[in-house]
């Protein structure tokens, strides 16, 4: 548009001083025709205001990405130096600059390269107008979750270039590690500068690249799952051995990136903290439909590391928020591994009793909740190991008691009622069995007390905001008969 203007004006503007003049038959000979002393002078400026402008747009540049890169990632400016437009508006300006000194080289007393002018003058409008979409290409280059789509548009690359058997070589698991890399250093840098947003991209790209990968795993050559020296720093031998052994050096790689975003995000950051949790349930349900054992072993790992690290911290939010997501992938084991799931079950228990012992209060209930929506999973999908899940849920106020903690004993034992209903409903003869037994051990008062409050709430969601948006209290209306019958079989003794 710029240059159909500046054409269009300069056409109309000449014709006027032409008509002045009155030379209009001159017209074709006025623009193309210079004498040698005009042809000099334009053609040294073009040059010299070309070599300007570039070097003040280079420098310009290269300051951006500097600050950037120092905002965010250091490698940023390994990227932007490969960028294939900065070559090319490089080539266009150097060029056109070149080409002014030739064609002012053959510039004579009697002779003026007029052809030659006209090309340099069209070389130097196509430089000047360029420069404007390279600055808007700057600019979106510069916004961070361009920059994250970039990395991990060559992590899934070397992904790619990995998945051949004549192409496993060293350079592209380390060029994939280090992109690994760059995006936790972008999320670090943003988090460091309270802008989450780009923590949350980063975080997510992760877990793209992770599921991508687990998708196309299999028929991978041997040679790339040996661990590469540099991949693990601190790690030792053994462990590098065993993750060799495994054929996971990915997977360990991208939750290892995504735990050091997690403990970042722990300083006020809970919606990223949320999403590395998310996240590590996505890989887990991927490696789940994958039937990789190896990495759901590693998920489970990285969950109970995640609650370790929020309890050291006192992040009650992160808490709930990881109990959330840990007990949504282990529902997906209810059916294929219930093995699994007890497991998980156990280690609920076991961060109850640590987060009680921490000072943090309501843990206890939460996972007595988690534990209570996991039993209701598991009968449903006819587990051949709901006894024992509900058993884990009975053990939980006997560890709390054992340990002196008894305030949190009254979310357990509510947990306990709305579960006993629940299995009334479903004629769930053998469990409910289980857990009337269990309810007997509580005083009569108790429970009526208890009882009440379930039944006085009316609301599915809590009166206040809060990240799960659930009322652990509340109980559907299709269960609150089978809950009055259930209290009123444990206070009459029927």
């Amino acid at each position: 548009m710029i240059v159909v203007a500046v054409v269009a004006l300069f056409l109309v503007i000449h014709t006027l001083d032409l008509a002045r003049q009155q030379a209009p038959r001159e017209y074709a000979k006025s623009i193309l025709e210079a004498d040698p002393a005009t042809a000099r002078y334009i053609l040294t400026a073009i040059a010299g205001t070309l070599a300007t402008l570039v070097a003040i747009t280079i420098t310009l540049v290269l300051i951006v990405v500097q600050l950037t890169a120092n905002r965010y990632t250091p490698k940023l400016i390994d990227l932007f130096i490969e960028a294939k437009v900065n070559l090319l508006l490089l080539a266009v300006f150097i060029f056109t600059i070149i080409y002014c000194f030739y064609v002012v080289h053959t510039i004579k007393p009697e002779f003026a390269p007029c052809t030659g002018i006209l090309v340099c003058l069209v070389l130097m409008t196509v430089c000047l107008v360029s420069l404007i979409p390279y600055l808007f290409f700057v600019l979106d280059f510069m916004e961070p979750n361009n920059i994250i789509s970039k990395i991990e548009s060559r992590a899934l690359g070397c992904l790619k270039q990995g998945s051949g058997r004549s192409s496993s070589g060293q350079k592209v698991k380390l060029r994939f590690s280090q992109s690994l890399e760059q995006i936790t250093d972008i999320a670090q840098g943003s988090l460091r500068i309270n802008d989450s947003s780009v923590a949350l991209g980063s975080v997510w790209a992760l877990r793209d690249i992770a599921q991508s990968y687990l998708e196309d795993k299999s028929p991978r050559p041997g040679p790339w799952f040996r661990v590469e020296k540099g991949i693990f720093l601190g790690l030792s031998q053994e462990y590098v051995s065993r993750i060799e052994q495994d054929r996971s050096w990915v997977e360990v790689k991208v939750l290892r990136e995504l735990q050091s975003i997690f403990c970042s995000a722990l300083a006020g950051f809970v919606e990223v903290a949320t999403a590395v949790a998310v996240s590590t349930r996505h890989i887990g349900e991927q490696a789940l439909r994958s039937g990789d054992e190896t990495v759901i072993e590693l998920v489970v790992k990285y969950f109970n590391t995640s609650l370790r690290e929020a309890i050291n911290a006192e992040e009650k939010h992160v808490i709930y928020n990881v109990l959330d997501q840990y007990r949504l992938l282990a529902e997906g084991f209810v059916s294929p591994w219930p093995e699994l799931a007890l497991r998980i079950s156990h280690h609920f228990c076991y961060y109850a009793r640590a987060a009680e012992r921490q000072g943090l209060t309501f843990i206890a209930e939460t996972v007595a909740y988690d534990l209570k929506v996991l039993n209701q999973v598991a009968y449903r999908q006819d587990c051949r190991r709901a006894a024992d899940l509900l058993a884990i849920l009975l053990s939980l106020a006997e560890l709390l008691q054992s340990k002196g903690f008894q305030r949190p004993l009254a979310g357990v034992y509510k947990m306990w009622l709305a579960l006993g209903a629940f299995y009334l409903s479903e004629e769930a003869g053998s469990l409910y069995e289980q857990l009337r037994q269990a309810l007997h051990q509580v005083e009569p008062t108790v429970l009526a007390r208890l009882g009440k409050e379930l039944l006085g709430v009316s609301e599915p969601e809590f009166w206040e905001i809060t990240d799960r948006g659930v009322n652990f209290d509340y109980i559907e209306p299709d269960l609150r008969p089978y809950l009055r019958e259930l209290l009123n079989q444990l206070t009459t003794g029927d």
